[in-house]
């Protein structure tokens, strides 16, 4: 006795039914929904953290201009601190329109991811940039290190809380050229440029006079 020969479908060729809930929505729309719910909540925490750290770093310009570790003219420190400011009141601004919006269960304009990355990348580079741009000649290459360069690798960080790895990427690459580019103009216009070379590119001679002042100056 032969079987009935019956045909199969591939299983990759089978479309599962969509599974639609009570507010009429199917699956895949439930998880969007569940997934951008989470991004601006998350938002709100990022917002805060920025504020945060923003609010940290001009106590902490003012402290360090005080104690002599900074020694910045009157334009640098009033262009920092007011860079930092707008920070401030950018961050209360959009924690205030994401609040609204996540109380209202309603998403945020498309547009606003945007908008904001660029203007908070904007805002950090000019921080960084205007303390280069206006020390003075003898301390370019001591500013480098000020603690608002700080401001890049948080953006790069904080970016990963709205799942945007685009996003992420470019504000990094973006960072790092910006810090290269403003390392050359820093060494460029240094007068102390032998100093500040890498140890591979001085003699040996010359590194070990650099490493040791005192056993030279008690020699003398």
């Amino acid at each position: 006795m032969s079987l009935p020969e019956t045909t199969t479908e591939p299983v990759s060729e089978i479309a599962a039914p969509e599974v639609s809930t009570a507010n009429g929505e199917t699956q895949s729309e439930v998880i969007d929904r569940l997934i951008r719910e989470e991004v601006q909540r998350r938002e709100q925490t990022r917002l805060i953290t920025l504020f945060f750290f923003f609010a940290v770093l001009a106590v902490l310009s003012l402290v360090r201009q005080l104690l002599g570790c900074e020694n910045m003219q009157g334009w640098t420190l009033a262009s920092r601190l007011g860079l930092l400011m707008v920070g401030n009141f950018y961050c209360s601004r959009m924690l205030f329109v994401v609040s609204k919006a996540n109380g209202a269960e309603v998403p945020v304009k498309p547009t606003y991811w945007l908008r904001t990355t660029a203007f908070e990348l904007l805002l950090v580079l000019s921080m960084i940039g205007v303390s280069e741009f206006l020390a003075p000649k003898e301390r370019s290459i001591d500013d480098l290190s000020a603690p608002v360069l700080l401001l890049i690798p948080l953006l790069i960080v904080l970016s990963v809380m709205r799942l945007r790895p685009r996003t992420t990427l470019w504000i990094g690459a973006i960072g790092a050229g910006f810090h290269a580019a403003l390392s050359l103009y820093a060494f460029m216009r240094s007068d102390e440029k032998a100093t500040v070379l890498p140890t591979v590119l001085r003699s040996e001679e010359h590194t070990s006079e650099l490493q040791s002042p005192y056993v030279i100056s008690y020699a003398v």
